[in-house]
């Protein structure tokens, strides 16, 4: 009897089936638009002096939280990266400090412009120095999720300003303000072509902020109750010009962001001519008469009391702390007769900064 061996051959059919698909998603804002940036009250900067490197003063003024500028995701190429590209004209580049800087009305105060979606600081983009498309936050993969960061987000546009190295003074000015009504730049999200466009526009209105006024909290005469002694003086020297003349000085000190300083002198009582205080006690009996004191600074300039157009100026201070402003005063006839008697005069200093 022969045996025979079946072996049975099972074949199990697999269904070949395609890889799952996977789909690309994409930030864009939402549409193009132009916005023009505007800041509300904002409290003084606090200046205090010259500084060698660039010092932040104010950080993320709000300059735009409108409804325009809205990022959404969708199906398309991968990328949510944020690309931004600036207007260069009449600019900075300071060493450590983000972006470009855009100048104001004041030398040495400098502003830079960046954006950030309401509901995360990771995503913030300063202007860049360069006019060209640049990518100024790289984000990660997860950003541009439905329903993420990204996806259906305001965003609103900032303003920080800095003091560099050449702020010299106010000038006179109290409110810092953008040089120039210009186009900043503009930004895009996603891919760097054919996407919508967000235009920053800035105004020399578009912020106006306090800035502190020179000052010096204190003046001292160097002379014993602000009073210079001449002590006894024969009449007769006076013609010959041989009183000798005292020096003074007033000392200010705690003095902020001065630059230079204007002295102006008045008195209740001027000789006829204008050039010099006249004797206080006139009118008194035994009064002397025929001379005055007259003031001179450190250039020989009179100060002629009483005239609006007559002043001491000192330019030049470098917004020193302290600062010393010397004078003279000397007796001198007055070309009227002279009378020995009793004589004082009295004058008073009006300081003003810039």
């Amino acid at each position: 009897m022969k045996r025979f061996t079946y072996r049975a051959c099972v074949m199990a059919l697999l269904p070949l089936l395609p890889a799952a698909a996977w789909a690309g998603r994409e930030c864009n804002f939402k549409s193009s638009g132009t916005f023009v940036l505007l800041t509300g009250t904002i409290t003084p900067l606090p200046i205090t002096g010259t500084v060698t490197e660039p010092k932040l003063l104010r950080k993320n003024m709000l300059a735009y939280d409108g409804d325009g500028i809205v990022s959404g995701c969708s199906t398309g190429p991968d990328g949510q990266n944020l690309h931004a590209r600036s207007n260069l004209q009449d600019v900075k580049g300071l060493p450590g400090v983000d972006g470009v800087q855009f100048k104001t009305n004041i030398p040495g105060i400098v502003y830079n412009v960046h954006m950030m979606p309401n509901t995360t600081s990771e995503v913030d983009g300063y202007l860049p120095p360069q006019s060209e498309w640049k990518t100024v936050v790289y984000m990660p993969g997860e950003m541009d999720s439905e329903n993420g960061k990204l996806d259906g987000e305001k965003w609103r546009v900032y303003i920080d300003i800095y003091q560099d190295a050449d702020y010299r003074g106010n000038n006179g000015i109290s409110r810092v303000q953008p040089l120039y009504t210009t186009k900043l730049g503009d930004y895009r999200l996603g891919d760097t072509s054919g996407q919508p466009v967000i235009t920053l526009n800035i105004e020399k209105g578009s912020f106006a902020i306090p800035i502190s006024a020179p000052t010096c909290t204190s003046a001292v005469a160097d002379v014993s109750n602000s009073t210079i002694d001449f002590g006894d003086v024969d009449i007769n020297d006076l013609g010959g010009g041989r009183v000798p003349a005292k020096p003074f000085s007033i000392t200010l000190s705690g003095c902020s962001l001065v630059n230079s300083v204007t002295a102006k002198l008045t008195t209740l009582f001027a000789s006829e001519d204008g050039n010099m205080m006249a004797n206080a006690w006139m009118g008194q009996p035994g009064y002397a008469e025929g001379l005055g004191v007259q003031i001179r600074d450190v250039n020989n300039n009179t100060l002629r009391p009483n005239d609006l157009n007559s002043s001491s100026v000192i330019n030049g201070l470098e917004m020193a702390g302290t600062v010393k402003l010397n004078y003279t005063a000397e007796l001198r006839a007055d070309g009227k007769a002279r009378k020995a008697g009793p004589f004082q005069a009295t004058g008073v200093f009006t300081l003003s900064y810039q």
